[in-house]
């Protein structure tokens, strides 16, 4: 049997026994204007992770331009629909952001 990666992923995760293995992953999700994206921020060193169109489009730079009591490193490497080797490529690059 060779499932494809979805499956492959949901089949690694069902080979653990549920109670040896726990994922904690606090998300805020907020629809609000870029402008109060400083406040949520507060001067810390922020990877914007993003695709090539977004920075064309001037996205990018009016994020670094609300963001400018902090460090904006941005990361337009994402393509349409990633997929699991996709992600694996990208955990390998190291992306630096110091």
């Amino acid at each position: 049997l060779h499932p494809n990666k979805t499956s492959l992923l949901l089949w690694r995760l069902l080979m653990f026994d549920a109670a040896d293995w726990s994922y904690h992953n606090p998300v805020r999700i907020e629809c609000a204007p870029l402008e109060t994206l400083a406040k949520h921020v507060r001067g810390q060193h922020v990877l914007l992770v993003t695709t090539p169109g977004l920075v064309k489009r001037g996205v990018a730079k009016r994020v670094q331009e609300i963001l400018l009591q902090s460090k904006v490193t941005v990361w337009d490497g994402v393509k349409p629909n990633p997929d699991l080797q996709d992600i694996d490529v990208v955990t390998q690059k190291k992306i630096s952001i110091t």
